[in-house]
């Protein structure tokens, strides 16, 4: 029988260490305290938008896409585009990307 390990456990910590940095840095930056302020109250995309300029500056607004889901609607996932090897900086030094396609 092959082997059914996930795809998880292939790889190999060194290689998610930098993402589990990113994700901690971004909660504790301006947007993680916004986040976490107004964790189950409405809020507009352009209050977002502002947490993330202040955090960024007003060019990296466009790198955040937000899907949400039901109704009322819930910020379900947050995908952020940054420039090639970025991950690797630190939070204060992201270069952030506009998304290939908007969303």
């Amino acid at each position: 029988m092959p082997n059914m390990a996930s795809a998880s456990a292939s790889i190999p910590t060194a290689t998610l260490a930098p993402w589990w940095r990113l994700n901690g840095e971004i909660k504790r930056s301006p947007v993680g305290d916004f986040l976490a302020k107004h964790y189950g109250q409405t809020v507009s995309r352009a209050d977002f938008d502002a947490a993330v300029a202040r955090a960024w500056g007003p060019q990296s607004v466009k790198a955040f896409k937000l899907t949400c889901n039901g109704n009322p609607a819930y910020l379900t996932e947050m995908q952020i585009s940054l420039k090639r090897r970025d991950h690797q900086r630190p939070a204060g030094h992201f270069r952030f990307s506009a998304p290939a396609s908007p969303g």
